[in-house]
């Protein structure tokens, strides 16, 4: 475990968590004291607002896809979109990095379309010319989740079954996540689904 995901050269390192809060010895402490940490995630006010800066998005993407990447591949393999849910394409909102859906799209071979906003499509387009994924599978559309529409999901291009939250419905409100889940059921098709992965906080 120690080699997965504390050695650097690992494609499952830590080290953008840690770079990102640059706080090792807390993080460290909370641990050794079997205590809360008390880092917060700053950066969920800039999503918010709709702006964040292209460092900023860099950092936190780098992040997510650190303690992402393990969880995407476990599912891309253990979830048969096609199968068990008669998906053949998915909306991924705010994904970040694109790792669950370059995943999905490299295992299953399924269209993923990855939502966020302009700095982090862009860094979603950068891992995805690095993956396996055939590059057509894996698209990206640039929206803020909170003030616009998802795409139609009967849009040619940009078309889908499936809306997929990964930690996404944990970091706000109540009255914030119902609007994000029924902005979610009012684009999709009939007998399309929403996927939400979470973290049990």
């Amino acid at each position: 475990m120690a080699k997965k995901f504390l050695v650097n050269d690992s494609p499952y390192t830590f080290k953008p968590l840690f770079e990102y809060y640059e706080v090792d010895e807390k993080i460290l402490r909370s641990v050794l004291d079997d205590k809360k940490s008390e880092l917060e995630w700053g950066i969920i006010e800039s999503w918010e607002k709709g702006s964040i800066d292209g460092e900023s998005a860099a950092k936190f993407t780098a992040l997510m896809q650190s303690i992402s990447l393990d969880a995407a591949r476990y599912l891309a393999k253990h979830i048969d979109l096609r199968k068990e849910l008669n998906v053949n394409s998915l909306l991924d909102v705010a994904g970040g990095s694109g790792c669950y859906s370059i995943a999905f799209s490299e295992v299953q071979e399924v269209k993923t379309i990855e939502l966020d906003m302009g700095p982090v499509c862009q860094l979603a387009e950068s891992f995805n010319s690095k993956s396996m994924a055939l590059k057509s599978s894996v698209l990206t559309y640039t929206s803020d989740m909170f003030r616009e529409p998802f795409p139609a999901s009967d849009d040619p291009k940009y078309g889908y079954q499936a809306v997929f939250f990964s930690n996404i419905i944990h970091d706000w409100d109540e009255t914030t996540h119902r609007m994000l889940l029924k902005k979610s059921f009012d684009a999709l098709p009939s007998k399309g689904c929403i996927m939400i992965r979470v973290a049990l906080l």
